[in-house]
C-alpha cells in the first residue's frame, strides 16, 4: 500500500483531535446571538405557547442544543407575522449557531460549567401550556400520543390516533394541524325593550346570536369557554316614549360586576334617538359571563330594526 501523504496524515490526526476532543466537551455554550435569537422567537409564537429563557454564559447539553435549535428552526418557518428584517436575523443567528455546533467552536467541559458556575439547561427549546409537544406544536400533526396530562379538556380522536377537535383554545384542523381556535360572537337586539324604571340597570336581552364560537348564550348572557383578552364592543340605540327629555345610562357587566371604564349616559331629546357604543379590552375567565345593561329616567326604548343594540366579543 502506498502511504499516505504527509499533509493527508495531519489531516487525519486534526480530524481525530476535534472528534476526541467533542466526545470531551459535553456542554455547548449558549451565545449571545442565539439567546437574542429565541427570545426574538418568543415574542413572536402564539400566546399560548412559552420558549425556554435561555441565559447568556450558560450551557445545555450538545443533544439539547442540537433539539434547541431544530425547534427554534422549525418555529421561524411557521411565523406568518414576522417582519423581513426580523426574520433574517433570527435565521443568520441559528444558522451561525448551527455552525458553532458543527465545528465545536462553543463546546466545553465540565470543568468550564463548574469554575463559571453557568447554569445547565437540560430541556427542549418549545413548550407550551396545551400540553402537547413542542415537535407536533410546530411541525404540524396534533396526535394522542404527543399530548400530556396537562390538558385540560377531553379531545376527539380518530381512528388514526390524530386529535380531531378543539384543544384547550386551539381549534385542530382535519389533518391534525393545530391553529388558534376561533372564538368570538356577534350579537344583535332587533325588538323592542322597554326599560321599567324601578329597576336600576336591566339586561339587554339579545336575540340569538347567529355568530358565535366558543360562547354559550342564554337571552342576553354570554358565557365564556376559554379564558383570554377580550376585544368587546357594544352599541345601544334608545329612544323615547313620550314628549319629555329622558336619561339613560349604560354599562358592560362581567359575570354580574359592572366593568369599570364602560359606563356611558346622555340624554335622549324628546321622541328622538340616541345610541351609545363603547369598546373596550375585557380579561375573561372560563366560566365568566358578558352582558350589557342599561337604566334609563323613565320609560324608554331600546333595540329595535331602526335603534339595534350590538354586542360584538373577540378573543385577541
Amino acid at each position: 500500500m502506498k502511504p499516505l501523504p504527509l499533509c493527508l496524515k495531519l489531516l487525519l490526526i486534526t480530524l481525530l483531535g476535534n472528534a476526541i476532543a467533542t466526545c470531551n466537551m459535553p456542554y455547548a455554550v449558549v451565545t449571545p446571538s442565539f439567546a437574542n435569537a429565541l427570545n426574538k422567537l418568543h415574542d413572536r409564537i402564539w400566546p399560548d405557547q412559552a420558549m425556554l429563557a435561555i441565559e447568556c454564559d450558560s450551557c445545555m447539553s450538545i443533544e439539547h442544543a442540537q433539539k434547541t435549535l431544530q425547534d427554534a428552526a422549525d418555529a421561524l418557518s411557521g411565523l406568518v407575522d414576522c417582519d423581513t428584517k426580523t426574520y433574517n436575523e433570527i435565521a443568520r443567528a441559528l444558522h451561525e449557531y448551527e455552525r458553532d455546533l458543527v465545528s465545536g467552536a462553543n463546546l466545553v467541559d465540565s470543568d468550564y460549567v463548574l469554575t463559571r458556575g453557568c447554569k445547565v439547561f437540560d430541556s427542549l427549546c418549545v413548550r407550551n401550556s396545551i400540553g402537547v409537544a413542542g415537535d407536533a406544536l410546530i411541525r404540524g400533526q396534533v396526535r394522542s400520543d404527543s399530548v400530556t396530562t396537562n390538558v385540560l379538556n377531553s379531545p376527539s380522536i380518530n381512528s388514526a390516533n390524530i386529535i380531531t377537535s378543539e384543544i384547550n383554545g386551539f381549534a385542530v384542523g382535519a389533518s391534525g394541524s393545530l391553529l388558534p381556535a376561533a372564538n368570538y360572537f356577534y350579537a344583535t337586539k332587533v325588538t323592542d325593550q322597554i326599560h321599567t324604571p324601578a329597576i336600576a340597570f336591566e339586561i339587554i336581552t339579545m336575540d340569538p346570536a347567529t355568530l358565535i364560537e366558543g360562547w354559550t348564550q342564554v337571552s342576553g348572557v354570554f358565557t365564556a369557554t376559554t379564558s383570554g383578552i377580550y376585544q368587546v364592543t357594544y352599541s345601544v340605540g334608545a329612544a323615547t316614549t313620550s314628549g319629555t327629555q329622558q336619561t339613560i345610562a349604560t354599562q358592560l357587566y362581567l359575570s354580574g360586576t359592572a366593568v369599570v371604564g364602560t359606563y356611558l349616559q346622555t340624554f335622549i331629546p324628546p321622541l328622538e334617538i340616541t345610541n351609545l357604543s363603547m369598546t373596550a379590552l375585557v380579561s375573561v375567565s372560563a366560566g365568566q359571563t358578558i352582558d350589557v345593561r342599561f337604566a334609563a329616567s323613565s320609560t324608554v326604548r331600546v333595540g329595535g330594526t331602526f335603534r339595534p343594540c350590538t354586542l360584538s366579543v373577540t378573543k385577541i
